[in-house]
């Protein structure tokens, strides 16, 4: 029986790294839930994030330097909501972070509130997770 690995992160500046870890993924046997392969459906994007995340098996987050869209009437991004969901369901959770300081492209980087949101969520990775 294979497992279902859900991925998580930002796309546009993770795309390389998505694309490694859904590789990853297929060579272990698994099969990855990943927004690359969704096509189309009726629900909201994180409504169908966050169902997917109940159905899968194993939650991978990935988190660089952007924290993602806040829906409206949400004080926290879909990226961050996943994670919580992900948890709350008590999910195997594997969380990459890339290390601080690596040169990262300036239009890829978080600026203002969201910056700001960003490192407590990742304060709060690096306090639970190795």
């Amino acid at each position: 029986m294979s497992k279902n690995v859900f991925i998580s992160s930002t796309f546009k500046d993770l795309e390389a790294f998505r694309k490694t870890v859904i590789e990853a993924v297929r060579q272990l046997g698994a099969v990855d839930v990943s927004m690359e392969h969704f096509g189309a459906r009726d629900d909201r994007p994180k409504d169908e994030c966050l169902k997917l995340i109940t159905q899968s098996d194993v939650f991978v987050g990935i988190y660089a330097y952007r924290y993602g869209y806040i829906p409206d009437g949400d004080s926290i991004s879909i990226l961050e909501a996943e994670y919580e969901a992900a948890t709350s369901a008590g999910k195997p959770r594997l969380i990459y972070i890339i290390k601080e300081g690596v040169q990262w492209p300036p239009e890829l980087t978080e600026v203002g509130p969201s910056a700001q949101k960003l490192l407590m969520f990742k304060k709060r990775l690096l306090a639970r997770h190795i």
